[in-house]
């Protein structure tokens, strides 16, 4: 009998972080949970995810990170200047990144955190927090090879309604004066 696969989709909205790395949002189990509009993540339905290692070198480039249940697998523990706080699994799983211009991107293996216990100011829109920092964890350095070193992100709070936040990837991340203007 052939194995067969399957593809457990989740769409996520994040918001941004500029000064750390880490990328997590909300999982199954939860501890403790802030009330967010989409399903929460649940790493037992797909056949992608898995744990990163306490030893790896992912775990080490955490600022906080100890010893999961198992004592093999990573967790980590963030604590925001507004006293919002995260802690979880450290995990892999597949990065798919629509686009506008062409077909989606996948990247398998995808290091984030799977927060199963979270709280604070984080807003019902969120399910989580991308990092946009400069690190290993980041996204922008994870995926670095597939996309030239390139990105580019426009940020607009959340109450306005009508411009949408953008980051783009690869040849689309070079932003010209004339296209910053034109997203304005």
């Amino acid at each position: 009998m052939p194995n067969l696969c399957f593809t457990f989709v989740v769409n996520i909205s994040l918001s941004t972080d500029t000064g750390r790395d880490l990328t997590w949002t909300q999982c199954e189990p939860c501890e403790k949970y802030y009330k967010q509009n989409l399903p929460l993540f649940d790493s037992l339905q797909g056949s992608t995810y898995g744990n990163v290692p306490r030893n790896s070198s992912p775990c080490k480039a955490l600022d906080t990170a100890s010893c999961g249940t198992d004592k093999n697998t990573c967790q980590y523990g963030y604590l925001y200047g507004d006293q919002s706080f995260t802690n979880g699994d450290h995990g892999v799983e597949t990065l798919t990144i629509g686009s506008t211009t062409s077909n989606q991107a996948t990247t398998p293996k995808i290091v984030f955190g799977c927060g199963h216990n979270n709280d604070g100011t984080f807003g019902e829109v969120g399910s989580g927090i991308i990092g946009l920092g400069g690190g290993p964890l980041s996204p922008v350095s994870q995926l670095n090879k597939s996309i030239c070193g390139k990105f580019s992100y426009y940020l607009v709070p959340t109450e306005n309604s009508n411009v949408t936040s953008k980051i783009n990837f690869g040849s689309n991340g070079l932003v010209s004066v004339t296209s910053l203007e034109s997203m304005l």
